[in-house]
């Protein structure tokens, strides 16, 4: 199993912008594709504006 990490210098630079791009590549390729947001401060993730509904949302996936 290999596994990316992608990371910034800040909040709003667009890292979940880039996983989501990544992601959803890698699946388009028939890769099994995973992805974790550990952190997520200032909105709830139940959010439809949150980076976990985007996440879930683009790439079809579950919590």
């Amino acid at each position: 199993m290999k596994g990316l990490f992608v990371t910034g210098t800040d909040t709003g630079v667009g890292k979940t912008i880039i996983a989501c791009g990544l992601a959803a590549v890698l699946k388009e390729k028939g890769m099994d594709v995973g992805v974790f947001k550990p952190f997520l401060s200032g909105i709830s993730r139940d959010d439809p504006t949150s980076d976990t509904s985007l996440l879930k949302g683009n790439l079809k996936v579950e919590n």
